[in-house]
């Protein structure tokens, strides 16, 4: 709980999208830009699409060792308005990013007075409304929801509108297999106070396009045959039959009372959430080293401490092959650097066994290196070869035992100063 409680607390501290799913769980939410890919990569062997996390706060990663997953599932979701409080929205209904009726934009919302017509207030043969959205229609193979305020019934029998998508190189009908509810299909919903919805699966092969100038994903109904009703002229005037013919005059009024155009007072889009599908392949690297796939096992941890540092400060070095014998002779140079005199760091000199790390004979002319000279080291049995930081290699390590390098009783405090430590 202490290290699933910091964890929440930095990533919204970062402006990460973090928040909890239940007692036992988070969700982090990664927002891609508009129509971005992850493309492929080999990772270990492996060729996939990755998503990485890695800890960047080298000064204090302590308490990140602590966490253990039960695994790692993965969804798509409609990005939060905001995150407070570590809380995360999901599945929120946003705003299209641009309405037009043809080429004309058009407002997202409306009044009761003032309705959106996303068709007009008089639909003709191959008007259309578009809709743009690059953040969810650029969700291939997701299912996405266009939701309707106040979307007005009204006479559809006649009605041809056609729903479609840019493809890269045209314009193609949706799949008509999804579900669409005859009436909202058709821009025709329950009337006022009631929510009207049409859902569509975006098309894998849906592709941004420009519309009147404005670059984006669009989605757009075209009314290809009938009509939403007539136009018609009405008289006005009696006509006086009791003058000449040829001065007889006969008012008429254009009036579109008998249309019914669709209309709305809101629009917004809204993803299916779909249920999150366990990731493919899960691998650590730690210490530059790769665990094995953890896509299949229980519970484990993310990021783990090289064995050494637990022990204390260590320095490595890595050979080629196996040293035996000896002794073999180093020469450690260090810089000028005079420490208290009861500073004893107490070096232990080990290599790699089968098992472990086996202690080394040696003579240390550098004091456990606080200053230059020549560290013999002899090996009574051969060096067995290990891989650590990602390298297979024979390693030698320099292990300290007391007071580490660092601390504040290390430096002598006369010539702090000096050493450029005051």
């Amino acid at each position: 709980p202490e290290a699933r409680a910091t964890l929440l607390k930095e990533a919204a501290d970062l402006g990460v999208p973090v928040g909890s799913l239940d007692a036992s769980g988070v969700v982090v939410g990664l927002q891609f830009p508009a129509g971005a890919e992850i493309s492929e990569t080999t990772v270990e062997g492996v060729e996939s699409r990755w998503i990485r996390c890695a800890i960047t706060d080298r000064d204090d990663p302590w308490d990140r060792l602590s966490i253990r997953l039960d695994g790692v599932g993965l969804f798509v979701g409609v990005p939060p308005s905001s995150v407070s409080g570590g809380e995360l929205a999901l599945g929120e209904a946003v705003e299209p990013d641009l309405l037009l009726r043809n080429d004309v934009p058009l407002p997202t919302t409306g009044t009761d007075d003032e309705p959106v017509h996303p068709l007009g207030e008089a639909p003709r043969t191959l008007d259309t409304f578009y809709v743009a959205s690059d953040d969810a229609f650029s969700k291939r193979g997701e299912t996405v929801q266009l939701e309707f305020t106040d979307l007005a019934s009204v006479g559809t029998s006649t009605v041809d509108l056609s729903w479609e998508y840019f493809d890269g190189e045209g314009w193609r009908t949706l799949d008509s297999s999804v579900a669409k509810p005859a009436g909202a299909t058709s821009l025709s919903g329950n009337g006022p106070g009631v929510s009207s919805s049409l859902s569509f699966e975006i098309p894998s092969d849906l592709a941004p396009t420009t519309v009147a100038g404005h670059e984006g994903h669009w989605i757009r109904a075209r009314l290809v045959d009938g009509f939403y009703g007539q136009p018609t002229y009405e008289q006005t005037a009696t006509t006086d039959y009791s003058v000449p013919v040829s001065t007889r005059t006969t008012r008429w009024e254009y009036t579109t009372s008998d249309i019914e155009p669709p209309q709305f007072t809101e629009l917004r889009v809204r993803y299916t959430q779909r249920a999150a599908e366990p990731a493919d392949h899960l691998l650590t690297e730690n210490n530059r080293a790769f665990g094995a796939d953890r896509a299949a096992t229980g519970s484990f941890s993310p990021f783990a401490a090289l064995d050494a540092v637990t022990d204390g400060q260590s320095l490595f070095l890595g050979f080629d092959r196996p040293l035996a014998d000896g002794p073999i002779q180093l020469f450690v140079s260090l810089p000028d650097v005079e420490y208290d005199p009861s500073f004893h760091p107490r070096v232990r000199w080990e290599a790699t066994a089968e098992e472990g790390w086996r202690p080394l004979p040696t003579r240390d002319e550098t004091e456990s290196l606080t200053w230059s000279g020549i560290l013999g080291i002899t090996f009574a049995q051969p060096t067995t070869p290990r891989s650590l930081f990602g390298e297979e290699r024979t390693w030698v390590r320099g292990r300290v035992t007391r007071t580490p390098f660092g601390h504040e009783s290390a430096l002598d405090p006369a010539a702090g100063a000096e050493n450029g430590t005051a």
